[in-house]
């Protein structure tokens, strides 16, 4: 064979085995790796096609295609955005596929704005492409979607007047999309741009919406601003009915029309099979800015006693009326619409439920609770519960019946006959007032076996755990039942559950025992401040008050854990305005004496509880020099808002803002409190400047709101040295003695260093 034609085979083998190897790309397998939907192999090759063969842009489309199967939309997003922005448009099935990926990795990513500016861009570029333009109603209906969105956020955040501006453009987009109308209305309604809002609303209420709790809430809106609501509605009803009705029974209620406003709402529910649903709502919506909303209860209550919401709403009459002058008008109004329902209008499996009600009306409506009028109530109740034995009402009959004789009639005798039937029925909470009962009446025995047995059952119940733990204290089994309340207190989310913990452990205190400790008594004495800024019957602007206030814990310890009686002398100089609990003043000539005496009990374990009194001198007016508190209390927005400025003159106070009964936003308060009590927000260990800014919904009963304010601080320890002579401890403004009994005494300032008096308080 001539060299020619070697190099001829030569020349043809390379150029095979070059289409061979082109074939085998890292592009080429990335493509047939998407094909075979092996997303995970495709974009390895894929990434590693992108660094060799950057000119080919069709590569993002499948890489960007890759990253989108695989749900990496961050990573999926810029290639599919350089692929449908960047690239010739050459193929307009894979320019749909990745506007409808990349539409969608927005969407889950939320990244409106990068929705709305890349898909006008994308219309722009296919806008003159007959091919490509089909596109486009997809993409126009994702912008609109994404602005609405945008919009919405913008609305969360109180941001009206720019959600209304993104909802308009939303609307020229999609211009059938009739939700938006009302999406308008209510930004312009907070915003407090009425005229507007009315139009809006009106061309919602127009269009065919019937969604009727959407149309409920724009009519409620419009109710609001709109002075003829009546010509209104009569307006819309050529166009809406559903819309027209709604407005209609609007229009009538706020009017105070209550037999036409329901005759039209009954219709109004049996026309469109909702069952009382939609006068629920307008009811909800209207009950505040209606004085005796009781009157619209009623007439729920009368046009729909089958409604879930009927028995409800009766109790709401009950609950939001029992402080009226005028209560016995209004339950005696009730009571006849009970009774008529009872005989005419409901089943008999539904009776003993509406005849539970009408016997809890008659006895809210009452006066004084006498022992006569107690013992009827029980007598109506137990007649009931006789005539429905099976009923699982008459069960919670007798339970009320037996906490009438203990809280009301103090027969614990009888509530535990009871209770104790009960008990036999597995019923927890009778179980559980059956071992309070136990618990006063001194068998700690028969409540701590109750309580175990109710616990191991439900081992999860917090309010049980806690109940065992305080039985357990009350006992005497400190160790165990400190040890549990412990453990509640690290495991619960609960702040109240947390704050009510400490105050049940603080009640005791731990003393470590050594062989040969004489009988003594250990006494723990603080001494605070305490201003506030308001109390009740004094105004926003009132001088500030403050008070002294002197708490001392008293608790035995012996080596032998044994019985010991122990009295003290308390004299204080000056006159205190109270003491607690149990001590009395005496005038001697000089001050007042108190004789406080306790005798106590021991156990095999290292807890005592600590008997706590206190001292607390009169109110002064004014405030400490350099310390200053303003409350303010203004309408913003349609929410009320009241500021307080403090300023502190030193460090460690601690501040706390009554928690009032107003429905409080979660996010209302700022800065955020160290904790919540029951009852207060707080701030700990705080100096300078606090501003707080407390926000609640707007209240048609409440025009301002000006919270107490109250600021403590411990006063310094080396101002209170105590001074031992002859047996008398003197502290302050308080001189204990200790009595005969006794070999040693000790003293300790609160959380700082105990002083070991032994040597130098002598018996007698």
């Amino acid at each position: 064979m001539n060299n020619i034609v070697k190099k001829t085979i030569l020349f043809f083998f390379c150029i095979i085995c070059f289409n061979l190897l082109s074939d085998n790309t890292y592009f080429n397998r990335g493509v047939d790796f998407f094909k075979a939907r092996d997303y995970r192999s495709a974009t390895e090759n894929l990434e590693k096609a992108l660094g060799e063969e950057t000119e080919k842009g069709v590569i993002h489309y499948y890489l960007g295609a890759s990253l989108y199967n695989l749900k990496m939309f961050s990573g999926a997003i810029p290639h599919l955005e350089r692929y449908l922005l960047e690239e010739e448009l050459a193929n307009p099935g894979m320019y749909r596929e990745s506007v409808n990926f990349l539409l969608a990795a927005y969407r889950s990513e939320k990244r409106w704005d990068d929705t709305m500016e890349k898909g006008s861009r994308i219309l722009d570029r296919i806008k003159e492409s007959k091919q490509f333009s089909r596109i486009s109603p997809a993409v126009s209906n994702a912008v609109s979607a994404a602005r609405s969105a945008r919009a919405s956020e913008l609305f969360r955040n109180k941001d009206y007047a720019k959600a209304a501006g993104l909802f308009r453009k939303a609307l020229e987009e999609n211009p059938s999309n009739n939700s938006l109308l009302e999406r308008i209305g209510m930004s312009e309604y907070e915003s407090g741009s009425y005229k507007a809002a009315e139009e809006y609303f009106l061309r919602f209420l127009e269009s065919p919406a019937n969604n009727w709790r959407t149309i409920s809430m724009s009519a409620y809106c419009l109710t609001r601003i709109t002075p003829d609501r009546l010509k209104a509605a009569e307006s819309l009803r050529q166009k809406n009915r559903l819309s027209a009705d709604i407005l209609a029974v609007y229009s009538l209620l706020v009017q105070n029309r209550y037999s036409e406003g329901f005759s039209s709402a009954l219709l109004l529910e049996e026309e469109n099979k909702t069952g009382g649903s939609i006068t629920m709502d307008i009811i909800n919506r209207i009950n505040r800015d209606i004085p005796d909303r009781h009157r619209l209860y009623m007439g729920y209550i009368q046009n729909h006693p089958l409604s879930p919401q009927a028995i409800p709403m009766a109790r709401r009459i009950l609950q939001e009326n029992r402080n009226r002058d005028d209560r016995q008008e209004i339950f005696s109004s009730l009571q006849k619409i009970l009774q008529d329902i009872i005989e005419k209008s409901i089943p008999e499996e539904k009776k003993p439920e509406y005849e539970k009600l009408l016997l809890d009306t008659m006895f809210n409506s009452a006066g004084e609770e006498t022992d006569e009028f107690l013992k009827e109530k029980i007598e109506k109740y137990t007649a009931f519960a006789a005539k429905y034995p099976g009923s699982v009402i008459s069960k919670s009959v007798m339970f009320d019946v037996a906490m009438t004789y203990a809280n009301n009639l103090g027969q614990d005798d009888m509530a535990e006959k009871i209770l104790e039937e009960m008990k036999e029925s597995r019923d927890i909470n009778a179980s559980m007032e059956l071992a309070r009962i136990y618990g006063r009446q001194g068998k700690h025995a028969e409540a701590n076996l109750l309580l175990r047995k109710l616990a191991e059952k439900s081992p999860g119940n917090e309010n049980l755990q806690m109940m065992l733990g305080e039985s357990l204290l009350n006992s005497g089994t400190y160790d165990e039942g400190i040890t549990m309340l412990r453990e509640i207190q690290e495991k619960t989310k609960n702040q109240r559950t947390r704050d009510r913990l400490s105050e049940m452990i603080g009640g005791y205190t731990e003393i470590p025992l050594q062989s040969g400790t004489p009988e003594c008594v250990m006494i723990s004495l603080t001494e605070s401040e305490e201003f506030f800024s308001t109390m009740p019957g004094i105004g926003a602007g009132s001088e500030g008050l403050s008070r002294q206030v002197i708490r001392a814990g008293v608790y035995p310890v012996s080596a032998e854990r044994s019985l010991f009686p122990f009295k003290l002398d308390m004299k204080v100089s000056g006159t205190p305005s109270l003491a607690e609990p149990y001590t009395i003043f005496q005038p001697d000539g000089k001050g007042f004496l108190a004789r406080w005496k306790s005798e106590t009990f021991s156990v095999p374990d290292r807890w005592r509880p600590v008997s706590l009194f206190s001292v607390i001198y009169p109110w002064k007016e004014g405030f400490p020099e350099g310390m200053k508190i303003e409350r303010k209390s203004f309408f913003e927005g349609g929410e009320l808002v009241s500021e307080i400025e403090i300023l502190l003159p030193s460090e460690g106070w601690q501040i706390s803002v009554l928690n009032p009964s107003l429905s409080m936003r979660k996010d209302g308060i700022t800065p955020k409190p160290d904790y919540s009590g029951n009852s207060r927000w707080v701030f700990e260990n705080r100096s300078g400047i606090l501003n707080i800014r407390m926000v609640y919904p707007a209240r048609a009963d409440i025009m301002g709101y000006y919270p107490e304010v109250k600021a403590v601080r411990k006063l310094p320890g080396e101002n209170l040295k105590a001074v031992i002579k002859e047996g008398l401890i003197e502290w302050g403004e308080i001189s204990l003695k200790a009595g005969t009994s006794l070999v040693c005494a000790e003293i300790s300032r609160k959380k700082e260093k105990t002083v070991n008096l032994a040597e130098k308080v002598e018996r007698k």
